[in-house]
C-alpha cells in the first residue's frame, strides 16, 4: 500500500513537473516576442510595474484601492480623505499641497493642470512653477503658481468637468492628456470610458474587477516574495493575462451599474471607423474646452502628451513595457489636430533627440522627461499667452 501511495505520488510530481516544463517552452515560444525573451522574466515581469503609483510613497494600507481612492459623484473617484491616507492631497481630493481658492487670487497668476497621471507627475515635480518663476513674468509682474488639477487613470470628460467646475477660480488652463483617452479604444471601449477597475473597486465591494484587483496585488506580492519564480515565464504570462483581463471592457456581473458606458451595438463593427470616431470625439473635448475657457475669462492651451511608440528612439529598458494604445490611433490624432487647424499642441517628438531613459514604465517620464516637457509647454505658452508669458531681460 505504501509503495503504491508513493509510486502515485512521485507520478504526479513528474507529471506535473513535465506539463509546466511543456507550459514554460510553449509560452517562452509562442507568447512572448524574440525582443522580450532577450530581456528574461524577471525584467519582463518588473516592465508591469506602476512608477507614478509607486512615487505615491504610500503605506501598505494605503496602496489597497478603497483606501487610495474614493467614490465621487462628478469624477468617478478622487483621492481618499481618510485621515491616514491623505498626505499631500488637498481640499478636493487630488494630490497637492496647495488647496484650491475659493476665487482668482489677485496676487498670482494661477495656472490649473489638468490631466491624467502623466500630468498629475508634472504638477507634483512643481517644475513648471519653478520654470516660470525662474525665468518668465507677466505684465502685472505678479508671480506664477501653478496647481494640480490632474489625477493617475483619468481621462475626458474630468479635465472637461474640472474646467466647468473649477476653472473660473484660475487664470489659465493647461490640459495635458490623450493617452490614457486613445489606450481606453485600444481596449474596445469609448475613449471617455471611466477607469472601470479603479470605480468599481472603490463603489462596488462585490464587482468583479475589485475580486481581479485583489488576486493581482496578492499574486505579484507572492511573485515579489518569491523572486525566483520570476526566472519563469509562465508565472509572469499568468500576471500579464491578469493585467490584460483587467484593462479590458468590465464583466456582465456588472452591466447593470455600468451599461450606460458601453458602446451601441455594432459600434466596433469596423475598427477603422471606431478609429475615427474615437478621434473625433477626443477633438470635440479640445475644441469645448478651448470656449468654455473663453467664458470663464481664462487663457487655454492644450498639449498632446507625448508616447513611447512615437518620436524617440527606445532604449532597450524603454522597449519592456506593454504597448497598451494603437499607435495608428495617436497618429491619426495628430493628422487630424493638424487639418483641422485645432490648437492642441503635440509634444510626442520632445525626446526625439535623447538617446538615454526617459520613459520609466509604459508611459510615465522620469525628472528629466517632466523637464524637458515643461520647458517645451512653456515655450509654446510665450508665443500663444503673449503679455502674459514675457521672457525676463
Amino acid at each position: 500500500m505504501v509503495k503504491k501511495l508513493t509510486f502515485i505520488i512521485f507520478t504526479l510530481v513528474i507529471t506535473a513537473t513535465l506539463i509546466l516544463i511543456f507550459a514554460e517552452v510553449i509560452i517562452t515560444n509562442f507568447y512572448f516576442t524574440k525582443d522580450e525573451r532577450g530581456f528574461g522574466p524577471q525584467k519582463i515581469f518588473h516592465s508591469f510595474d506602476n512608477k507614478y503609483l509607486e512615487s505615491q510613497e504610500l503605506d501598505a494600507l494605503c496602496k489597497r484601492l478603497e483606501f487610495t481612492y474614493e467614490p465621487h459623484p462628478m469624477f468617478g473617484y478622487t483621492r481618499s480623505s481618510k485621515p491616514e491616507c491623505n498626505k499631500n492631497v488637498n481640499n478636493i481630493g487630488i494630490t497637492d499641497n496647495k488647496d484650491f481658492p475659493s476665487a482668482r487670487d489677485p496676487n498670482f497668476f494661477s495656472i490649473l493642470l489638468l490631466g491624467g497621471s502623466v500630468a498629475a507627475n508634472l504638477a507634483e515635480s512643481n517644475l513648471l512653477e519653478i520654470q516660470l518663476n525662474q525665468s518668465y513674468k507677466n505684465s502685472k509682474n505678479k508671480p506664477f503658481r501653478v496647481f494640480n488639477g490632474a489625477l493617475g487613470g483619468w481621462r475626458q470628460p474630468n479635465q472637461m468637468l474640472m474646467l466647468i467646475r473649477y476653472g473660473d477660480l484660475f487664470d489659465g488652463i493647461i490640459v495635458l492628456d490623450g493617452f490614457n483617452e486613445l489606450s481606453n479604444h485600444y481596449f474596445f471601449k469609448n475613449i471617455d470610458t471611466p477607469d472601470d477597475s479603479t470605480f468599481l473597486s472603490i463603489s462596488n465591494p462585490n464587482s468583479d474587477k475589485k475580486k481581479l484587483v485583489e488576486i493581482l496585488s496578492f499574486y505579484k506580492q507572492t511573485l515579489k516574495n518569491y523572486p525566483f519564480l520570476t526566472n519563469y515565464y509562465t508565472p509572469v504570462h499568468l500576471y500579464k493575462i491578469g493585467l490584460q483581463k483587467l484593462l479590458s471592457p468590465t464583466s456582465d456581473n456588472n452591466k447593470y451599474q455600468y451599461w450606460n458606458m458601453n458602446h451601441p451595438k455594432n459600434y466596433w463593427k469596423s475598427r477603422n471607423d471606431s478609429s475615427i470616431r474615437s478621434v473625433r470625439q477626443y477633438l470635440k473635448y479640445i475644441k469645448s474646452q478651448s470656449h468654455i475657457a473663453d467664458l470663464q475669462d481664462s487663457k487655454y492651451a492644450h498639449f498632446i502628451q507625448p508616447i513611447r511608440w512615437i518620436g524617440k528612439d527606445l532604449t532597450d529598458i524603454e522597449k519592456l513595457p506593454q504597448r497598451v494604445i494603437n499607435k495608428e490611433d495617436y497618429k491619426l490624432l495628430l493628422a487630424q489636430n493638424n487639418a483641422q487647424s485645432i490648437q492642441a499642441k503635440s509634444l510626442v517628438d520632445i525626446y526625439k533627440q535623447n538617446k538615454e531613459q526617459i520613459y520609466t514604465d509604459h508611459i510615465h517620464v522620469n525628472y528629466e522627461g517632466n523637464k524637458i516637457m515643461s520647458h517645451n509647454i512653456i515655450n509654446h505658452l510665450e508665443n500663444t499667452w503673449k503679455t502674459i508669458i514675457l521672457k525676463k531681460k
